[in-house]
């Protein structure tokens, strides 16, 4: 039983982690992905 909660937490954990890392990546280095869509957004 402890095994199988420690897989769902990593499971979940890695789904929660890896949009956060994306969002962070998107504000470290916006230029790697779309500078155009932060510009527009930093204008408005």
């Amino acid at each position: 039983m402890r095994n199988e909660l420690i897989f769902v937490g990593s499971f979940t954990l890695k789904y929660i982690l890896s949009p956060l890392v994306i969002v962070i990546e998107l504000f470290l280095a916006p230029d790697k992905y779309s500078p155009n869509l932060i510009k527009g957004q930093l204008k408005i």
